[in-house]
């Protein structure tokens, strides 16, 4: 009688441990990526938002412009268990998908004193991208050293009536 109670003991235990892999490999799903860019495979999304229309002021240089269309909007941490990355990393993979793109790198660095710029005092990486008739702009901003980023990608249009 107790090997029996045992084995059903056993049994729930490991029912129930694989249940929570299940869920939270579940939870790391739960957000998809943007169409025009993937995360890094070191992280993951951790918040998302995407908006039919909005806008964001990307950094230039000088100043901010405003683009106004479809906006996404993913937020970034580092998987555990991963190799940390630098935000030099991170603004350099981005970079390069947008150059690969046949785009260009409108501000890389660090903005100061900028109020129309939500991320000024972090380093950013700002680019768009212009095919296909479409304007695709794009911002990079690493937090934590490279545990962690944020990435705006809005794609220019009017809004429909």
């Amino acid at each position: 009688m107790m090997n029996k109670v045992k084995s059903v003991m056993i049994f729930c235990i490991i029912y129930l441990m694989v249940l929570g892999l299940l869920s939270s490999a579940g939870a790391e799903s739960e957000f998809k990526d943007i169409p025009y860019f993937s995360g890094m495979p070191t992280h993951r999304i951790c918040d998302a938002a995407d908006r039919e229309f909005a806008d964001h002021n990307f950094y230039n240089g000088k100043s901010c412009t405003k683009v106004e269309g479809r906006k996404y909007y993913r937020d970034f941490t580092l998987k555990e268990g991963s190799k940390h990355s630098s935000d030099l990393q991170i603004l350099r993979n981005y970079a390069n998908a947008v150059k690969n793109m046949g785009g260009t790198i409108v501000f890389e660095g660090k903005c100061e004193g900028v109020a129309c710029v939500e991320n000024c005092s972090d380093r950013m990486m700002v680019g768009k991208v212009i095919k296909g008739g479409s304007e695709l702009w794009v911002e990079v901003v690493p937090h934590n050293d490279g545990d962690d980023y944020s990435l705006t990608v809005v794609v220019k249009e009017a809004m429909k009536q």
